[in-house]
């Protein structure tokens, strides 16, 4: 081991835990200079206390010994942040906690260990008996003894500042509001943002308001110039105790989070008037009041547009009750355009945030997400998929997998209606000389990696569906149809060479809120679908087969492929389409939904027997189904 260089050594170490760590620097003094600084490079205590996991002296004399080596900090314990802030000046050989990278803390005053924030942890001279004996005891109970007896004269507040102002290389700090607060329950923020160093800070993220406080949502008011203007004003009182302070050079990431309500206090936008090198900024929630400033600024012009110019990403989260108006200027208020947007539940998106929406298509956006898209109809999804890019979209993201209820709507696009349009278009193009294109969704390019959508209306006389426990057909149609509606939605995926993840299927649903409608996960597939049937849908009937008579081929060109999701959807994925994508898709790894009910293919169809064999099939495959992966032979 004398001889491995250290970058040998670098490779070894993050594939071992922290028994294997620690098992490794107690063999000789060589190992323990190896792996010392793995093994304290990472320090995480979330809901457990300090004493339970240093509970030794030895553990806690050693902490503090090595304690320089750290270099992230997560913890839920105030006691942990008081020990390595603390630092014994009569004895220069201790080091002192400066190389610090990673910090993150979340204090609950409820927590059984936890103190009120601002209080010592313990009052000078108390248990001082106690504290002589263990001091005489030995050397490491000494120190042990010490140290804590100097941790017990820190705060929280004057420890966080302690270990800020030593830690000049700190790169990611999150607060939650219990590390906001002094004893006099005031809020801390602008010493603290005073305190972090302004050369290395790429990610500051607080969070106002955690999971188990709850604060009234402010009633949002009528916005007028006049209303504006004072708000504005307001804003400029609050940024007063930041105006001596530097700007931040390297902070990139700025993370706001209200869990339970919306942020609806100024003095907390304050710290970005000095965020000029801003790129992501994100919201757990906002407030009208919040969402005008930031978009109207004083009624002249976007503050976010003037305080960050270099802004690129935005995420708003949670219920967005902003105004049309007000959404369609933040997504106007980015200088360069943005590259990644990301909404929660836009509740009031309509028309202008739509015009807005379709603008950064058209130029800079990359990346699009959003976790309930009920302010879209099916006409401005196929807006969406057929807007005009400069070839850099890339990811197109919806419902959270287990989000699922009846005021979530995924992105979703109806097939049938879609192709009569584009044969429509296409009829009167032709009349007028133009010039003709068998694709529609021009947006979806070779640059895309991440699809995800809903794709109803696609006819399917092959299917039955249950309705009061018997098969029915669900479409009146011919298979001539079927096969060329199919083709068409083909033709238009074909042009994503890039594609990675095709996530067709339908969501889970949420069973937390499932739960007050008497429904369980208990229940078998078809009771759920029959409970909910005039609510959404949990099984898809009319959706793409993915068989080779349905056009399938088409899709040959998908060499990236590494995940199809075809979860509850009634396809046609059996033995010959497994062996063509093995062939043509020689990178893809698994196929979500392959394995399901297949009722809908009729009680004494086939449908059974298909099944079984493509487990069996999988089962010989278990590493991955396309070429790439090596396969079982029986």
């Amino acid at each position: 081991m004398k001889t491995l260089p250290q970058e040998i050594i670098d490779l070894i170490a993050p594939h071992l835990n922290q028994h294997d760590l620690a098992d490794c620097s107690r063999v000789c003094h060589d190992w323990t200079s190896l792996f010392s600084p793995w093994l304290w490079r990472t320090i995480n205590i979330a809901n457990e206390s300090t004493h339970d996991r240093f509970n030794t002296p030895e553990s806690r004399a050693a902490l503090i010994r090595n304690k320089h080596l750290v270099r992230e900090v997560t913890a839920t314990d105030q006691d942990l942040l008081l020990l390595l802030a603390a630092h014994d000046h009569s004895e220069p050989s201790l080091p002192k906690l400066t190389g610090l990278r990673s910090l993150t803390l979340q204090f609950y005053a409820d927590a059984p260990w936890a103190l009120t924030v601002g209080t010592p942890l313990q009052e000078d001279g108390e248990d001082e008996d106690e504290d002589e004996e263990e001091a005489t005891a030995t050397t490491t109970e000494a120190l042990a003894t010490t140290m804590v007896g100097l941790s017990r004269r820190l705060d929280n507040f004057r420890a966080l500042l302690e270990l800020l102002s030593n830690n000049p290389n700190l790169r990611n700090l999150r607060l939650n509001k219990g590390c906001l607060r002094g004893a006099d329950r005031t809020e801390l923020l602008p010493h603290i943002i005073g305190a972090c160093t302004t050369t290395s800070l790429a990610t500051l993220e607080v969070c106002f308001n955690d999971v188990r406080e709850s604060e009234a949502i402010p009633t949002p008011r009528f916005t007028t110039n006049a209303t504006l203007l004072e708000d504005y004003l307001s804003f400029q009182l609050e940024t007063q105790p930041y105006q001596d302070q530097k700007p931040f050079f390297a902070l990139k990431e700025l993370i706001f989070l209200e869990r339970r309500s919306n942020l609806n206090d100024f003095s907390r936008l304050a710290v970005l008037i000095h965020c000029s090198h801003l790129v992501r900024l994100e919201f757990g929630r906002i407030d009208s009041r919040i969402g005008n400033l930031l978009a109207f600024g004083d009624g002249t012009g976007s503050l976010l547009r003037t305080l960050c110019p270099c802004l690129t990403d935005l995420a708003l989260y949670g219920v967005i009750a902003l105004s049309d108006s007000c959404l369609a200027a933040l997504l106007r208020s980015s200088q360069s355009g943005w590259k990644v947007l990301e909404l929660g539940d836009p509740v009031f998106f309509s028309h202008e945030a739509y015009l807005a929406l379709m603008e950064c298509f058209s130029t800079t956006l990359e990346e699009l997400r959003i976790k309930n898209w009920r302010g879209f109809s099916l006409k401005r999804c196929s807006g969406l998929l057929s807007a005009s890019t400069r070839g850099q979209f890339r990811r197109l993201e919806g419902v959270v997998d287990g989000d699922v209820d009846d005021t979530i709507q995924d992105f979703t696009v109806h097939a049938q209606a879609t192709y009569k349009e584009h044969r429509a278009e296409t009829a009167r193009k032709r009349r007028e000389g133009e010039h003709t294109d068998i694709r529609s969704w021009i947006a979806l390019g070779p640059s895309m990696d991440y699809l995800q959508l809903q794709i109803s209306g696609v006819p399917r006389p092959d299917v039955v569906c249950w309705r009061n426990g018997e098969p029915v057909p669900i479409q009146a149609t011919n298979h001539r149809e079927r096969f060329k509606v199919q083709k068409w939605i083909y033709r238009q995926l074909a042009n994503m060479s890039g594609l990675q993840e095709l996530i067709l299927g339908r969501r889970d649903v949420n069973w937390s809120r499932m739960n007050t409608r008497g429904l369980d996960a208990s229940m078998s597939s078809i009771e759920i679908e029959e409970a909910l049937s005039n609510d959404f849908v949990t099984y898809q009937y009319d959706c793409l087969e993915f068989s080779l008579e349905s056009g399938l081929g088409i899709l040959a060109g998908l060499k990236e492929l590494r995940v199809l999701d075809v979860k509850s959807t009634a396809h046609r994925i059996g033995i010959a389409e497994l062996e063509w994508m093995r062939v043509h898709w020689p990178k893809l790894k698994t196929i979500e939904g392959l394995v399901s009910r297949r009722e809908w293919a009729g009680i004494l169809g086939d449908g059974r027997a298909v099944r079984d064999a493509v487990e069996d099939w999988i089962d010989n495959h278990p590493n991955g189904i396309g070429s790439s992966f090596v396969c079982n032979n029986k």
